[in-house]
């Protein structure tokens, strides 16, 4: 087990461990930072620096890390659990939609000229889908995923469920709904649904 020890814990009691390792190659170092949010939410932070040239010079680095990512980086509630994220297109069903919602809160990091620059534009969710959806439908049934792209680059999925339950509709309902999808099926398959990301106090 290695030696923790907190050289910063002077300036910072948000400073919760740190751990300082000599080795031939210079000085090493893992630092971890928690700091409450406003919110209660708590924001933690993980610094590395590997082979520095002496103590000193890994405490600074290890600091202008950690001030650089407090100073210019910000991570957003994308969706609580329980949020619509998009209305799917639904056969056979009393309604032609179903809510989609979130199975579990989502989070990004970003910078903050990335969010000044962008606003709410700065994420973009992208909906995969089951495809085609049938009814009956329960409530928490999956239907698919919400795909978190920053800059066109994928940062991470999350399951999305059923809200409510569907029921069947009428048998003229579902004849009809039958034959849409027998001509559906001949046809390409149709982009994925998108859904707008909601306002959030974090940004």
């Amino acid at each position: 087990m290695l030696p923790n020890s907190n050289p910063f814990l002077k300036l910072s009691n948000a400073v919760t461990g740190l751990t300082f390792i000599q080795e031939a190659h210079g000085w090493s170092g893992l630092i971890i930072a928690e700091n409450p949010r406003p919110t209660g939410r708590l924001r933690r932070l993980v610094a590395a620096v590997l082979n520095a040239e002496d103590e000193k010079s890994l405490r600074n680095r290890l600091s202008t890390m950690l001030l650089r990512a407090y100073r210019d980086y910000d991570t957003i509630r994308i969706f609580d659990a329980g949020d619509v994220v998009a209305k799917l297109p639904l056969y056979r069903g009393k309604t032609d939609f179903v809510d989609a919602i979130a199975e579990k809160p989502v989070y990004a990091t970003l910078s903050r000229e990335r969010m000044l620059e962008r606003g709410s534009n700065a994420v973009e969710i992208r909906i995969e889908r089951r495809a085609p959806l049938a009814a009956p439908i329960h409530a928490g049934d999956r239907l698919g995923q919400a795909c978190i792209f920053i800059d066109n680059k994928l940062i991470g999925t999350t399951p999305i469920v059923a809200a409510t339950d569907v029921q069947e509709s009428s048998f003229w309902k579902r004849l009809i709904d039958t034959v849409r999808l027998a001509l559906d099926a001949k046809r390409e398959h149709p982009p994925a649904a998108e859904a707008t990301i909601k306002s959030t106090d974090d940004f």
